[in-house]
């Protein structure tokens, strides 16, 4: 009996032996199969991540420069602005230092001077304050009163020739804008490199 006892389980052993290496084995197969699939897993998932965190950081630099834009068109419109009033304020200065200069003698002296080339020619109507047909003491019919927003100086139309000769001080203000804006301009963009 003890040697029927022993071979079943010799028997029993071999057998299960014989299992439990099996059902290992398959069990290692499939944790390293299980371990493959979760690395691909882990690695899918990263790289999922990777691409929605650099499609979401290019979001964000769009919008990001699309904020810098608008800031700096409204930075832009502001020195425009400034610059503008800073035209308009320097204009209207001028204005009132020639409105005193029209009263002097050397405003008179080169006002002569400027009309000394349009006098000899008949066809020319000369238009001036007047206040200074006045100080022409003229009488003459070629000379017009001018328009009372004009500060000083002398328009001349000639109708033969279709001329018109604008001298005005408002005109050379007007047409000095130009110039006071790009002193204004050079003078901002000095600043703000300095601020920078």
């Amino acid at each position: 009996m003890l040697l029927l006892e022993n071979k079943y389980d010799l028997f029993k052993k071999i057998t299960y032996d014989k299992k439990l290496s099996f059902f290992n084995k398959e069990l290692d197969e499939y944790e390293k199969a299980l371990a493959k699939d979760l690395a691909d897993y882990e690695k899918e998932l990263k790289n999922k991540f990777e691409k929605k965190l650099k499609k979401e950081k290019h979001r964000l630099d769009i919008k990001k420069n699309e904020e810098l834009e608008i800031i700096k068109n409204l930075e832009k419109e502001s020195i425009l602005k400034l610059r503008e009033q800073l035209i308009d304020e320097i204009s209207i200065n001028l204005e009132e230092k020639y409105r005193g200069y029209i009263k002097t003698e050397k405003y008179f002296e080169n006002l002569k001077i400027g009309l000394k080339e349009f006098l000899d020619d008949n066809n020319n109507t000369i238009f001036l304050l007047k206040d200074d047909i006045n100080r022409f003491n003229s009488s003459s019919k070629r000379f017009k009163v001018l328009d009372e927003s004009e500060i000083g100086g002398f328009i001349v139309l000639n109708e033969k020739e279709n001329i018109i000769y604008n001298n005005s001080i408002k005109e050379k203000i007007k047409g000095n804008r130009n110039t006071i804006g790009l002193y204004i301009q050079e003078f901002i963009n000095k600043v703000g490199e300095e601020i920078e």
